[in-house]
């Protein structure tokens, strides 16, 4: 499928820098306000072939990043925001880690895997998360709710609890995390640039639900992406990573994009079939 047979539009979704596209969905005040009545759309047409696992997953990505731009713009979500002057944004770093990194005004901790996992999941959830959801996010089988109270009260009395607020948990203030960086840099087609943002898959130790699942949606994406530029450079950047090295697909698609009778072309087709 080519890229002309796939056409995405978010209308109500108001430009911005891509980068900042996820600053400001992953804080909230605690007033309660009613949903605006603005709304977006996000379409996809080409036929049955568009339906495919690859373009859903960028089409989830896509949606990810319109609803952070409409919460930072039109105020959508059920609680209004309050945005403090002058409050710079905290930085999550998850991707290639297993620990991840939460730099706060300068001061950057080193979170537990645990944490590392709770942190991420919030990230997601503009409005909180109850307990009982982050339970269900870690755990198949369901963790008691009390263990997450437990840990996420370690978790405020190390980061200060002017930074994740309770009843539901959430993040009071904007947060700027790679993994989403690296989203909104790909729905917006700029894939070199994500490929320089991407390290490595978000939190890669980690097998609980909630995660495996944010890891597949970024692998997805970032395949797709690749996949449909037909670009030789970043193809050949794909291969170069654990996820791409075994993708018959990618080498497939590198060795049509290679001068017949290279070794190039060859060593890709090679590969492929290897893989097949």
């Amino acid at each position: 499928m080519s890229q002309a047979d796939v056409a995405m539009s978010a209308t109500a979704l108001p430009r911005a820098s891509v980068p900042r596209a996820t600053e400001a969905a992953t804080w909230r005040g605690r007033t309660a306000v009613s949903r605006t009545a603005r709304s977006s759309v996000l379409g996809v047409v080409g036929g049955p072939a568009a339906g495919t696992t690859h373009l859903l997953a960028l089409v989830r990505a896509t949606a990810r990043v319109a609803e952070h731009e409409l919460v930072r713009h039109l105020g959508v979500g059920t609680r209004v925001v309050h945005r403090p002057s002058q409050v710079a944004p905290v930085r999550l770093s998850v991707l290639g880690r297993d620990r991840a990194l939460l730099d706060v005004d300068g001061h950057v901790h080193q979170l537990t895997p645990r944490h590392s996992e709770i942190v991420l999941l919030l990230t997601s959830a503009p409005d909180g998360l109850s307990a009982e959801a982050i339970a269900g996010q870690l755990s198949p089988e369901g963790l008691h709710p009390t263990s997450i109270r437990v840990e996420i009260s370690r978790l405020r009395r190390q980061l200060g609890e002017d930074l994740l607020d309770a009843r539901p948990y959430a993040l009071l203030r904007p947060l700027r995390c790679d993994l989403n960086d690296v989203e909104a840099l790909v729905t917006s087609g700029r894939v070199a640039e994500a490929f320089e943002v991407y390290t490595g898959p978000p939190l890669p130790g980690s097998a609980v639900p909630g995660i495996v699942a944010r890891r597949q949606e970024l692998h997805e994406a970032l395949r797709n992406a690749v996949l449909t530029s037909y670009n030789v450079r970043l193809l050949r950047r794909w291969v170069a990573t654990p996820d791409g090295a075994t993708d018959a697909a990618a080498w497939e698609t590198l060795a049509s994009l290679l001068p017949v009778g290279s070794r190039g072309r060859d060593e890709a087709t090679a590969r492929a079939t290897q893989l097949r």
